[in-house]
């Protein structure tokens, strides 16, 4: 197969230590075709600019009198043990789960690359909603976006708060939240927004039990995988941690949420723990914006298990009545 290289690309050719060398610094992808005699290897560097060279496989004699034969016996080798088995590998930039993170744009006139920043994870698809879901629902309905209202009314001072609830896991982007009237609330007044991770129930048995309890120097349990162990857990209700060592003994399907024993105990990315724990994201964001609305940008994406809650927190200090309403945008796997 013949290489070929576009009029609007500048090609770089040098020998194989000079393009290895240039690779390396850059941290450039190596391709390469399998030439019958040589191969054919080359990298790019943006949409217009790319480095090429040869490496030859049966060199008899001098290529010229600056590219001896045992030079081409050297490179060819080096090419052959050190770097063909991780060429050809894909452009895109990925995720250790494949998931594309950028898409290159070349087709304007310019030939400037557009990075598009990709938030979402492969096939999962655009949720915005102002309620939480229904986590009973009955009939066909899904229960998405059927439960409780994300509103909270005031008629005076007051500290009040809600958990927002999904029926399987989402990866969390935006969200807004707004109050009115604008001159009934002030900057004594704030919301805190976080994730409350409620702790895992066992059951102590005396038979057919799943896992066992191991008491850490902070005082409470992490429960390991055990066949016939002391306690049970139901894994349709089992509430995961993020084991932020991977030390971990139990995995989670990020499509599902499901919850198993891990093949790899001790390296897994979740704990199964028999405490809550609070995590705040806002903290007492003053609400004295004269707009009445606080934006919540983020530029990654966090997962969020079924089992954690959304909590928003609403302080009103001042004395007037009023009301707070807000809206989240995620994404998930299913949206119907």
């Amino acid at each position: 197969m013949t290489i070929q290289f576009g009029s609007a690309q500048t090609c770089v050719f040098s020998r194989w230590t000079s393009f290895k060398s240039m690779c390396i610094s850059k941290k450039l992808r190596m391709q390469y075709d399998d030439e019958e005699s040589y191969y054919d290897i080359f990298a790019f560097d943006g949409p217009s600019l790319a480095y090429r060279t040869q490496v030859f496989k049966n060199s008899k004699e001098d290529l010229d009198a600056e590219y001896s034969r045992d030079q081409s016996k050297a490179d060819l080798s080096d090419f052959e043990v050190n770097f063909k088995n991780t060429c050809n590998l894909s452009l895109d930039i990925k995720t250790s789960d494949g998931v594309s993170l950028t898409s290159l744009d070349t087709t304007k006139e310019d030939k400037k690359m557009i990075v598009t920043i990709s938030p979402a994870t492969e096939g999962w698809k655009t949720w915005i909603t102002g309620a939480s879901d229904d986590l009973y629902p009955t009939g066909s309905n899904s229960g998405r976006g059927q439960g409780s209202p994300l509103i909270l009314n005031f008629s005076g001072p007051d500290s009040k708060s809600l958990d927002m609830v999904f029926s399987e896991p989402v990866e969390v982007h935006d969200a807004q939240i707004a109050w009115k009237p604008v001159d009934n609330w002030t900057a004594e007044d704030n919301f805190s927004v976080g994730v409350e991770i409620p702790a895992t129930i066992a059951i102590l048995t005396s038979s057919g039990g799943n896992c066992i309890p191991f008491q850490t120097d902070a005082g409470y349990n992490v429960f390991v995988p055990f066949p016939n162990g002391t306690h049970y857990v139901n894994f349709s209700d089992v509430v995961p941690v993020p084991a932020s060592e991977k030390n971990g003994y139990w995995d989670v399907d990020y499509d599902t949420g499901s919850v198993t024993p891990s093949s790899t105990p001790g390296q897994a990315n979740f704990h199964l723990l028999d405490i809550p724990i609070s995590i705040w994201i806002l903290k007492r964001i003053p609400m004295g914006n004269p707009l009445g609305t606080f934006d919540i940008d983020a530029y990654k994406t966090e997962y969020l298990h079924q089992k954690w809650k959304l909590k928003w927190k609403i302080e009103k200090v001042s004395p007037n009545s009023g009301s707070i309403s807000a809206w989240v945008f995620v994404f998930r796997k299913f949206n119907s």
